[in-house]
């Protein structure tokens, strides 16, 4: 009985010794984790306690004093008269702070004009002038990213209200060429029927008492599709905690200016397979002009002549028509005369320029009157027979002929979430366009043209 009890003691103090090795390690790791507890809940007190002192800064920068009892508010005082609408517009959806709101939203509009070599009725001096006061107003990088997580919900994105939409649209303009040319539709359904006149109503003599041939015109429909054009990019943190506004400012501007690239090379030159739109290089109608057929062959003033009169309709050549070719393209126009003068008539460049006209209007010069646009998504590089060096050049009434559809508006997102990991904010730009050429009868294209080296 001794033995079995001295051994079941060894056991007992064996397990006990065992335990111990076990609590102790867990005991001293609960320790640890109560101290970082601690720590942690002093960090978060401490950064609380400076995001206080922060909003405090801010709040007495802009209205004076802590608490709002001044009647004045600089950060709206700072907003530019002719966007001072924004203020009311975000009031009325009922934004948490709509004076906040509107100041971000002048300050994006005044960084997007700085890239606007002409802007009608506001000096460049001005607008940087406007920037910086909002600047100062908003008090630094802190309450721009703070604005932009308000406005963002749960999700940690914001979307570009109606305002910045608009100047977004027309950073876009300002780079393309086509969509200023061609006619615009807003869209409400992800298709939009447009009635298509097929045929016309003939007259002939008719002798008396002869039966009169009846004759109605025909209509068919054209539908407008939307697709969805995007472009995504992501920026460390720790870029954007040194320079958000920039930044973000700056990806914006270079994704609009691709998508209004994009935007020209469908127009001109989708071929209709896939998710591309069809456009002027493949639609069903559209005169052809066929300058080299088994080869290349130079431009020549002969050819832009009978490329804008292809069409047999005065419809076609109407005061908006318009050439649009390659850079490449226009570089061999230039060379070009007739009688020992340039066919490409700089004039009304030099007078726009000048008088500081903002538009479309004028593009490169004019050929026959008709203004002439370059655009890089021409492709320079189109094999004819065993040539690689063949381009089109493009010529039409856009605004009657070309349809862009926009349905709903365009949207710029931002989210801290989606590479979270990485400490990386992840940007997207969203647009959903439609395009279509509606009447190709009136648009021609000349094809087979040699790009001279």
């Amino acid at each position: 009985m001794d033995k079995n009890l001295d051994a079941l003691a060894g056991e007992i103090a064996a397990l006990g010794e065992a335990v111990k090795k076990t609590v102790e390690p867990a005991v001293a790791a609960a320790a640890e984790a109560k101290a970082a507890a601690e720590a942690v809940k002093v960090e978060v007190k401490a950064q609380r306690e400076w995001m206080k002192e922060i909003e405090d800064r801010l709040e007495r920068s802009r209205f004076g004093g802590v608490g709002r009892f001044v009647a004045g508010d600089a950060l709206k005082s700072a907003i530019p008269d002719r966007m001072l609408p924004m203020v009311e517009a975000h009031g009325r959806v009922g934004t948490p702070d709509p004076v906040r709101r509107a100041a971000i939203e002048a300050w994006m509009k005044c960084a997007g004009l700085m890239c606007v070599p002409k802007y009608a009725g506001v000096t460049m001096a001005q607008i940087a002038e406007e920037k910086d006061r909002l600047e100062r107003a908003l008090n630094g990088p802190y309450v721009m990213k703070t604005s932009f997580a308000e406005g963002a919900g749960a999700t940690g994105g914001y979307t570009v209200p109606t305002p910045l939409e608009a100047e977004v649209l027309r950073i876009t303009e300002d780079t393309g060429v086509v969509r200023p040319l061609a006619r615009k539709m807003t869209m409400t359904a992800l298709s939009h029927l447009i009635p298509d006149d097929q045929g016309g109503v003939t007259v002939a003599v008719v002798n008396e008492a002869a039966t009169i041939s009846q004759s109605e015109p025909t209509f068919g429909q054209k539908t407008l599709s939307a697709k969805m054009i995007a472009a995504r990019g992501l920026a460390s943190l720790q870029v954007l905690q040194d320079s958000s506004i920039g930044l973000a400012q700056y990806w914006l501007e270079r994704a609009s200016e691709a998508y209004a690239l994009f935007e020209d090379n469908q127009a001109l030159e989708g071929d209709g397979s896939g998710s591309n739109f069809t456009g002027l290089i493949a639609a069903s109608g559209v005169n052809a002009q066929v300058h080299g057929s088994s080869a290349t062959v130079a431009i020549t003033y002969a050819a832009l002549v009978a490329t804008a009169y292809k069409g047999r309709k005065r419809a076609t050549r109407r005061a908006n028509a318009a050439f649009v070719m390659s850079d490449k393209a226009l570089r061999d126009v230039v060379a070009l005369v007739s009688s020992g003068v340039p066919i490409l008539n700089r004039s009304d460049v030099a007078r726009v320029l000048s008088e500081n006209i903002v538009g479309p209007g004028y593009g490169e010069g004019t050929i026959l009157g008709f203004p002439v646009y370059t655009t890089e998504q021409i492709s320079t590089t189109r094999t004819v027979a065993s040539d690689t060096d063949g381009s089109n050049i493009y010529f039409g009434p856009f605004q009657q002929g070309m349809i862009f559809g926009d349905l709903l508006g365009l949207t710029f997102d931002v989210s801290e979430h989606v590479a979270f990991n990485t400490a990386q904010l992840a940007m997207r730009l969203l647009k959903r366009t439609a395009i279509l050429v509606g009447v190709p009868a009136y648009f021609t294209k000349c094809t087979g043209v040699k790009i001279v080296a």
